[in-house]
């Protein structure tokens, strides 16, 4: 299982783990096969990442994996402000805003 942030999950991924609001109130299941749909429910409901079956682990980087999880979320929000004016729905663009990311996260 790996944890991805909520701008990295790709539709056909599964989810590994419950999404649950603040009060414990299942938004998405274990074991959803994550649609266009769900993706734009999570950003509504502020979910910042979410854990994926193994199965989708080649999205996630192993240098991502040995960061912590609160210093990538710091540095992800940094380099939201960063990248504001790019399109991040690009490809190339998506990929230079994760190894800024994780290059942030791992010097900070």
């Amino acid at each position: 299982m790996s944890r991805l942030s909520i701008d990295d999950i790709q539709i056909g991924m599964i989810l590994d783990e419950a999404i649950k609001n603040s009060n414990g109130v299942t938004l998405l299941p274990a074991g959803v096969e994550i649609g266009e749909k769900h993706i734009k429910a999570m950003k509504m409901w502020g979910i910042p990442d979410v854990k994926i079956q193994a199965d989708n682990d080649n999205h996630n980087s192993d240098e991502e994996q040995v960061l912590d999880p609160e210093k990538f979320k710091i540095a992800s929000a940094e380099m939201s402000e960063r990248f504001r004016h790019t399109d991040l729905e690009h490809p190339a663009m998506r990929d230079l805003f994760k190894i800024a990311t994780i290059r942030h996260a791992k010097n900070s």
